[in-house]
């Protein structure tokens, strides 16, 4: 009975142990297309890496001359900027001296025509203007002539006339001797107010300056008389009321004269 169940036991120890030896050998045993595939696969991917690794490298070739073609052609534009940064800064030293060269200029400018307007002045000073005679001729020596005549007869003065010449039908400007000649001439100039027949006036022979600032005073006489204001008009100035207003070249305008408070002495 014992003998049965001892060889019943290693019955199945020995179909147990025969189990344990299959299962081993299956796990233990790698079949040989699975170990070839693997191979491929491996083969496979080691080729598709490759590929990879030259793309890579080619990308980094070329990304190394895009970067060495950016340099040079910053430099270059570094180079250029520098010369236009050149250029620039002559252009300016240019400009900056021809200003000064400008500013001198107008600064000559503005000596010459005072120099000029000077001179005008006082080749204007001898000079009358003489407005409302109706003399039919162009010569300088009848005009001459003719204007010592005039003022012979209707002022009762006798001036050297130096010169005399026609500025418009009835305007005639007339170079006297002197300026004292000049002077007792336009003090005597209202015996014409009477004289009978075309109304004669006589004025200073002004430069282009003085007869617009003149315009300029007769405006604001006109303006002040409509007011009823007792207004005489001077050479740039104007009398208004007693109180006299003269142009100032400054301010481009009639000023108001202060009267000078004279203080007695003890």
């Amino acid at each position: 009975m014992e003998s049965d169940l001892s060889d019943d036991g290693k019955r199945k120890r020995d179909e147990q142990e025969g189990e344990v030896f299959k299962k081993s050998k299956k796990l233990n045993r790698s079949p040989p297309n699975t170990n070839e595939g693997m191979l491929k696969e491996m083969m496979k991917l080691m080729r598709e890496l490759s590929t990879d690794i030259k793309e890579i490298k080619f990308e980094q070739q070329t990304q190394g001359e895009e970067t060495k073609a950016l340099k040079e052609e910053l430099k270059e534009i570094k180079r250029e900027q520098r010369e236009y940064m050149e250029e620039i800064n002559k252009l300016k030293d240019l400009n900056k001296k021809a200003m000064i060269e400008i500013n001198d200029l107008k600064g000559e400018l503005k000596t010459n025509g005072e120099r000029i307007e000077r001179l005008e002045k006082e080749t204007r000073r001898k000079n009358i203007i003489v407005q409302g005679l109706s003399i039919d001729t162009r010569n300088g020596n009848l005009l001459k002539d003719e204007m010592k005549k005039f003022i012979e007869e209707e002022m009762g003065i006798k001036p050297i006339i130096k010169a005399a010449h026609r500025l418009g039908p009835k305007t005639i400007v007339v170079a006297l001797g002197s300026e004292d000649e000049k002077l007792e001439v336009m003090h005597n100039k209202s015996k014409l107010r009477n004289r009978p027949g075309n109304k004669v006036f006589i004025e200073d022979d002004l430069t282009k300056e003085e007869r617009e600032i003149q315009k300029l005073i007769r405006q604001k006489a006109k303006e002040e008389r409509n007011k009823g204001k007792q207004v005489k008009v001077g050479f740039s100035k104007l009398v208004m009321d007693g109180q006299t207003w003269k142009w100032s070249r400054t301010d481009n305008k009639l000023r108001k004269v202060e009267s000078i408070t004279h203080i007695p002495k003890n």
